[in-house]
């Protein structure tokens, strides 16, 4: 079973205004790292710089997409996105998983880069990327660990 654990980063745009962004962190290693390395493989000589380019969600927008999952008949059209463009632009570099929920567990499964997809003119295979298996009761303790912490910053 993996471990799943989370970061708030709070930036503070200006006086008036401040973002919040979870971090994902499986067996003590950022996903976005995970991903970045694992990109870097797929990206053309050149664009190095867009593999890993991710950025955390919302904690309430992530809690959403995350606890959206109905069971395991999830079809690969149900994706939740689970990371968005370090640019700050939503849906300009989103990443999304299928989560598929168990008796038991929680998989998230069917890594997809938006614009890398197989309908792209250069896919993004995640098929070698291994699939990430939580224990159930640990995943929806972690999620709310992240909405409780949120509500209190």
């Amino acid at each position: 079973m993996n471990k799943l654990n989370f970061e708030i980063r709070k930036d503070v745009i200006n006086d008036n205004y401040t973002t919040f962004s979870t971090q994902i962190i499986i067996d003590g290693r950022n996903l976005i790292d995970s991903l970045k390395d694992y990109e870097l493989t797929l990206v053309e000589k050149g664009s190095e710089n867009i593999a890993g380019a991710y950025d955390g969600l919302d904690p309430n927008v992530l809690f959403a997409n995350l606890t959206n999952s109905e069971d395991e008949q999830n079809s690969e059209e149900d994706k939740s996105d689970i990371l968005d463009c370090d640019c700050g632009a939503r849906g300009c570099w989103t990443f999304m998983i299928n989560v598929i929920e168990k008796q038991d567990t929680v998989i998230w499964t069917g890594f997809e880069q938006i614009h890398m997809s197989k309908n792209s003119t250069n896919f993004w295979d995640y098929s070698d990327f291994k699939d990430f298996e939580f224990n159930k009761n640990e995943y929806f303790k972690k999620l709310n660990e992240l909405i409780t912490t949120h509500n209190k910053v």
